[in-house]
């Protein structure tokens, strides 16, 4: 017997079980039935979330044909089921038919159906979707929650104790961002600094994943900050590197009394003069670019000076906060188009690396 055929068998003799009975949840004389459909034994662990909701939908449609539909009360009793046999996702699956049903159907004869048993199904997918960590689904339907108490077919306290989870929904739902966003960041620094990834220091590629990973919109609306200080990290650690350390007696003689201190790195601001020092001297400018390799071509980035001095006017509103005002996400949206998004940290990166090479 195909599976197609053996499924058709078993939902019919749950079918039968039910119309005897006429009662849910499922006792133990649907148990056969139940464990011999091939829905039971698959897995649905690798399932992405849009599978999922559909997954119940699809079985149903294989073994009845697209346009059927199975007996709505049989539903009901197959969610429950699974979710007493600890079978959650499969579970998930159903009630998530159930809820396409309801929107087919439309909300007076969907609860006409159920005899006043949609606000427990609903609350039941909630909960189901909330302790699997499927944070994101557990919010959409708190809000279909929401939008039945409106209609009065979710009591006050039903919906309280829904609301009463949402912050913590909320935190979980920002926690998987993250973990996918971390994989976009690596992904994202690799395409857009391309050939670098192999000619910069190592501590400027970990800055830069950090960079990428808290330059996201959803960091960013958190933490403006972190983004802007992280990039201004990237180019401080190349410079201080691949620059300053290997000439560090002639570039802090140029810098005087303003050099860094001992085992202090190079910061923005010492690069930002030194640059301004050897662009306004037209007699120490040749020799500082015959004496450092990359001073030349440091020099002709694109407005070197001005952007060295709007990223240290960035980091000093964020260090004085009190003094200079708080650093508003609208600051950060300038900071990152002028200097990431333009392409400038890129050729500021490429411009310190051995000479000959293509980016």
């Amino acid at each position: 017997m195909t599976d197609i055929a053996s499924d058709r068998e078993s939902l019919g003799r749950i079918e039968s079980l039910f119309f005897e009975k006429c009662s849910t949840p499922f006792d133990g004389d649907y148990d056969s039935a139940i464990e011999s459909l091939s829905f039971t034994e698959f897995r649905l662990n690798d399932a992405d979330p849009t599978g999922l909701k559909r997954a119940w939908t699809h079985f149903l449609g294989g073994v009845f044909g697209e346009n059927s539909s199975w007996e709505w009360p049989c539903n009901v009793g197959m969610a429950e089921w699974y979710a007493e046999h600890d079978r959650h996702l499969h579970a998930i699956a159903v009630y998530e038919h159930l809820l396409r049903e309801v929107h087919k159907r439309g909300l007076d004869e969907s609860e006409g159906e159920y005899c006043g048993e949609l606000q427990q199904w609903l609350q039941q997918l909630f909960d189901l979707c909330r302790r699997q960590g499927h944070a994101q689904r557990a919010i959409h339907v708190a809000g279909l929650i929401g939008d039945l108490h409106e209609e009065g077919v979710v009591g006050a306290v039903e919906y309280a104790e829904v609301l009463a989870s949402i912050p913590a929904l909320h935190r979980h739902e920002l926690r998987e961002t993250l973990e996918r966003e971390h994989v976009e960041a690596e992904r994202r620094y690799r395409e857009v600094f391309g050939g670098l990834v192999a000619e910069i220091h190592e501590d400027t590629k970990r800055i830069l994943v950090q960079a990428e990973l808290v330059g996201t919109e959803t960091v960013r609306k958190i933490d403006p900050s972190a983004a802007p200080l992280c990039w201004a990290l990237a180019v401080e650690s190349e410079f201080h590197h691949k620059v300053y350390r290997r000439n560090k007696d002639r570039l802090d003689s140029i810098l005087s009394e303003r050099r860094p201190r001992s085992k202090q790195t190079c910061g923005i601001g010492h690069i930002a003069l030194l640059v301004e020092k050897t662009i306004s001297d037209p007699l120490k400018r040749p020799l500082v670019e015959k004496a450092i390799a990359p001073w030349r071509k440091l020099l002709s980035v694109h407005h070197i000076l001005e952007i060295l001095t709007l990223i240290q006017e960035h980091r000093n509103q964020i260090a004085h906060v009190a003094e200079r005002g708080i650093y508003t996400l609208g600051r950060s949206n300038e900071f990152v188009k002028r200097v990431r998004e333009s392409g400038w940290l890129t050729e500021f990166l490429c411009a310190l690396q051995p000479a000959t090479r293509e980016y």
